[in-house]
């Protein structure tokens, strides 16, 4: 039997030790399913299983051709691969107690609650529990989310989700009841004695005329009435002032009684006193019946009160004779002790793998310490030494900036070495590119706060970033091999927007809930069509999807062109009880949309590979339910309801031309050639309020020392962010580094960057004296230097606009430079009411005349170029699109004058002498919404037709149907001044200029900018006016 603890630190092939060890099992004649791997997230368990999968068939293949007699061994293991048991935690709890019903006395109902209906009995729950509170404790609660009931309800359940222990917490009475008789018990002598004490020793007690401050008098009679209400609604700390020049803080007779009073009146104003009031109350009344709620851990608390029972405990030693725990450094106390007792010195082969410096989920209930306590029980202990990940160059560098010899304490702040640095070899040799840089952004100047500084040099930051990134992407770099790291997703939102205007297309990685996407609503849609045969409304709203992009327009309710399609959703419906699931939903994807569309609903959603990713990940969520059909159409309706919860989160698609922008938290487990660590030096301070002690119990930080141990913790982890970020690179990193001077540095408030540049290669430092003595940034910058680490200014990094076909493809918002809701925003349409135009009748052949043609022309032309069919110069699939598009309206008669025009308009040669079906999709800008305050007409807004961003060049285009008399110049002029076209050039032109010069940084707008083109649809090639840039130069 072995016990086996694995350190695998990042990079090192955690993984692949695992399926290694796995193989070897098998092929050692350890059947598949006695084999059990436990992992903490559904995405980690999938990948597992897949990685084994790959494994074994790639070394079935070798022994295979080797005539390995041991291939039968393998060929067994494929054959029963389904019986492998790869589960999350909480899925192997679920299965222990529902296999084990009669020893656990677990018995679920015949068919158990979904998520979401356990979701929404959690939230009834807590909103009857938070009814009960006062008012003035609701009204407290409420502030301190902002009002927002619905984040205030979450934030409650994520809490209690974890099934928490709390310590006990006084209600609001105890603590009134405590604060009077602590109070009364204080010498009112004594009280004076000391005030005046502190006022001549301590600041903030006075005002500028040397009185006593009203608040403080305030503070003193609620302490003499014995008033907690009126003691914490006041901001006066006598304990906490800072001593007068020259002076120390003066020993009080009534020190002791201050300290518990302040103590009582923290817990009473702090809104997590009232969260784990509402918390203990809710816990404690729903009892046994917690998992009913959907509160995770009271299924783990379930399985470790069944382990007390011998019968399991022996079936389940039985059951396995080997087991792997991956991701170990985010276990808990109570995960810990149920491996311990059913695993630990029972197995062939009990192992443990993790990272403890990867440990930066605290906030999911992680516990490092029992990662660490838990190392000690194991008898075998294993680390993996060499970087499979990282270039040689680079990893020499991390391993300097994290190595103990250099900066002691470094992970602790102790010098116990309980955490500590194992320098790793990198196995990779260096690539040709591989390069550990740190770009600086100095400042002489002092600032009050980070954000001040940050605000001053944010567009040199952001200029430096686009450069590092502009520069890697010409160097031959793919986009998606960049991997910008940040803070919030707000500053990514503002890197992604700064990235565009050097047509630097980009994705951001956030937890976006499944529920929440258009793919969930096809999914829906499709349902009710096999939920409702023949129901048209129910067909038409399928084939309406956003996602499929047909015409709106349908013959009236006549069912007779629709009955191909409803035969076969029928003969769906009838798979469904004979092959189940995962047919349906094959045969789902290859549904034909005849006579609709001559194609088949994949190939639709195959224009947007993002979309078809999206939907496929919606069907895998959909056969992990193992619902009915009904249940599944229930399933969808609920996830709609509460799209905010993060169960089901969307996997982010990237393409190859797009840059990826990432939190820290969410870039772990992931690699990139180049990273652009820019998070890690952003500076945040968590509010400390609910803590959790030693023994795992929950409180309210109400101490000064309690606050202080918790931002200790909170800086811990924020070390153990640093490392996650820079061992993402594979090839490139470029870490920012901030250098200036900040008045204000609060406990808790340093970036990771700095919690490790404070203290490289100086002697051991204490947590408190690191926030009080910050060595000054001269002599980090020459540390660093003397290292061997190669230090560039951001100012070196300067942007290039990329070539076509790499810019952003939907363009943001035009700025508005004035309060909107002081200002009516005008449209064009009403701002210009249609001029008197010159009668035209309709010949026998013209299309008529109309808005309705004219909405059906944009429709066509958007759709064309939104589903990039205009770029594939495939004019079948062209003319196929509009067929459908004029099908069932009046216009269905000129469908050969329509392919016409718009081919005519695709095909003129209008920017720079190239056509519109020449210019890549991603320098195409649709349906662009303005709005500012024009100096000629005031407040306008709109949307541009289209825009077309060329390397050198922007041009405007617009859509004119007018019908007119013929197409020559001066009649096509006279059509310009009756609709007052040319003002509408000129507010365009107006705006695309504000948001040219905000979001795309071309060099000189005025020479860029080659002018507008109206296409006159019905007269093409004639009906074209071209209003060149400089009859603009004036806006």
């Amino acid at each position: 039997m072995t016990d086996l603890f694995i350190e695998a630190s990042a990079g090192t092939g955690k993984t692949y030790t695992i399926e290694t060890m796995v193989l070897a099992l098998l092929l050692r004649g350890i059947p598949i399913e006695k084999i059990l791997a436990v992992t903490f997230t559904n995405a980690s368990a999938r990948e597992l299983r897949r990685r084994i999968f790959d494994r074994i068939t790639l070394e079935l293949e070798i022994l295979k051709a080797s005539h390995d007699p041991r291939a039968e061994k393998l060929e067994r293991s494929l054959l029963f691969f389904d019986m492998i048991r790869v589960f999350t935690l909480h899925g192997f709890a679920g299965a222990v107690l529902s296999e084990m019903a009669f020893e656990t006395g677990f018995f679920p109902g015949a068919e158990s609650p979904s998520h979401f209906e356990m979701r929404e009995k959690l939230f009834r729950a807590i909103i009857s529990e938070l009814s009960t509170l006062s008012v003035g404790q609701l009204e407290k609660l409420l502030s301190h989310f902002k009002r927002n009931e619905e984040r205030m309800i979450g934030e409650v359940a994520s809490f209690v989700m974890l099934n928490p222990k709390i310590t006990p917490v006084d209600s609001f009475d105890t603590l009134s009841d405590a604060f009077e008789k602590i109070a009364r018990a204080i010498d009112p002598k004594e009280l004076d004695h000391d005030v005046d004490l502190l006022r001549t020793h301590v600041k903030g007690l006075e005002n500028r005329s040397h009185a006593i401050k009203e608040e403080v008098v305030q503070a003193l009679d609620a302490i003499r009435c014995g008033s907690l209400p009126a003691f914490a609604g006041l901001s006066v700390s006598f304990l906490t002032c800072e001593p007068r020049a020259g002076k120390t803080f003066p020993a009080l007779k009534t020190a002791s009684s201050l300290f518990r009073l302040e103590e009582i009146a923290e817990k009473a104003r702090s809104p997590h006193t009232t969260i784990l009031c509402v918390a203990t109350k809710l816990l404690h009344r729903l009892g046994k019946e917690k998992s009913e709620y959907g509160i995770s851990d009271a299924t783990l608390e379930q399985l470790q009160n069944a382990i007390g029972h011998p019968h399991v405990v022996a079936a389940l030693q039985k059951k396995y004779d080997a087991v792997f725990i991956d991701e170990f450094q985010d276990t808990d106390p109570v995960q810990w002790n149920i491996f311990r007792t059913l695993f630990l010195g029972q197995k062939e082969l009990f192992a443990v793998v993790g990272d403890p410096k990867q440990s930066i989920y605290a906030f999911r209930n992680a516990d490092l310490s029992t990662y660490l306590r838990a190392k000690l029980s194991f008898t075998s202990t294993l680390s993996l030494t060499s970087n499979y990940r990282t270039a040689r160059d680079v990893m020499e560098r991390i391993n300097v900036l994290f190595d103990e010899k250099n900066t002691p304490g470094l992970f602790t702040f102790q010098e116990d070495g309980s955490l500590s640095y194992s320098p790793v070899t990198a196995a990779r040799t260096s690539d040709v590119g591989a390069k550990f840089r740190i770009v600086t952004v100095e400042s002489a100047a002092s600032y009050s706060t980070f954000n001040a500084f940050f605000a001053a040099h944010k567009e040199a930051i952001f200029t430096g970033v686009a450069g590092i990134v502009t520069q890697t992407i010409r160097d031959g770099a793919l986009p998606s091999s960049i991997c910008i790291l940040v803070r919030t997703r707000k500053e990514a939102q503002e890197i992604a927007d700064f990235l565009a205007g050097y047509a630097v297309r980009s994705a951001i990685l956030s937890p976006t809930p499944l529920f929440a996407t258009d793919s969930c609503t096809l999914v829906q849609s499709f349902l009710d069509c096999l939920l409702f045969p023949y129901n048209l409304a129910k067909l038409k709203r399928f084939l309406l999807h956003p996602y499929l992009g047909l015409s709106p327009v349908f013959h009236d309710d006549d069912l007779t062109p629709f009955m191909p399609l409803f035969q076969t959703l029928a003969i769906l419906r009838d798979i469904l009880p004979r092959r189940g699931m995962a047919v349906l939903w094959k045969h789902f994807l290859e549904l034909s949309l005849k006579p609709i569309m001559d194609t088949t609903l994949e190939e639709v959603l195959s224009h947007d590979p993002a979309r078809l990713d999206e939907v496929r990940q919606m069907i895998a969520v959909l056969l992990d339910t193992d619902l009915t059909l009904d249940r599944i159409a229930e399933f969808l309706k609920k996830g709609r309801k509460t799209i905010h919860n993060s169960s089901f989160l969307k996997k982010p698609f990237i393409e190859e031309q797009m840059v990826t922008i990432s939190t820290m938290h969410m870039s772990k487990g992931l690699e990139f050639d180049t990273v652009i660590a820019l998070g890690p030096s952003m500076r945040f301070q968590e509010t400390i309020g609910i803590v959790r002690s030693e023994n795992g119990e929950y409180g309210v930080a109400a101490t000064l020392a309690q606050k202080k141990e918790a931002y200790e913790e909170k800086d811990r982890e924020k070390l153990r962010l640093l490392y996650v970020s820079l061992t993402r690179c594979k090839s490139a990193c470029y870490w920012f580094c901030f250098f200036a001077p900040i008045a204000k540095n609060p406990l808790g408030s340093f970036s990771p960057t700095e919690l490790l540049l404070a203290r490289f290669k100086r002697p051991y430092t204490s947590y408190e004296m690191l926030y009080s003595k910050m060595p000054p940034y001269g002599e980090i910058l020459s540390t660093l230097h003397e290292s061997g680490f190669s230090l560039i200014p951001v100012s070196t990094f300067a942007p290039a606009l990329l070539p076509p076909g790499n810019a952003k493809r939907t363009a943001p918002f035009l700025p508005l430079p004035f309060k909107t809701e002081k200002q009516t925003l005008t449209s064009f349409s009403a701002l210009f009411p249609s001029g008197p135009s010159s009668p035209v009748v309709a010949g026998s052949g013209d299309i008529p005349p109309g808005k309705e043609f004219g909405i059906l022309m944009h429709f066509i032309f958007e759709t064309l170029i939104e589903k990039e069919m205009y770029a594939t110069r495939n004019e079948k699939v062209i003319l196929s699109f509009i067929r459908e598009a004029v099908k069932g309206t009046r216009f269905e008669l000129y469908t050969d004058k329509i392919y016409s025009m718009c081919m005519a308009a695709l095909r003129l040669p209008l920017f720079d002498g190239i056509p519109l079906v020449s210019i890549p999709p991603g320098c195409l800008f649709q349906e662009a919404e303005f709005g500012y305050a024009d100096p000629v007409y005031g407040p306008v807004k709109g949307f541009a037709d289209l825009v077309v961003f060329l390397p050198e060049s922007i041009y405007l285009v617009d859509w004119k149907t007018n019908l007119l008399p013929d197409y020559r110049p001066e009649t096509l002029n006279r059509a310009m001044e009756e609709h007052n076209y040319f003002d509408q050039a000129h507010i365009y032109a107006r705006a695309l200029s504000l948001s040219t010069r905000a979001f795309y940084k071309y060099a000189d707008f005025d020479a860029a900018y080659k002018g507008a083109f109206f296409l006159f649809l019905r007269g093409l090639p004639d009906g074209v006016v071209h209003i060149p840039g400089g009859a603009l130069s004036n806006v």
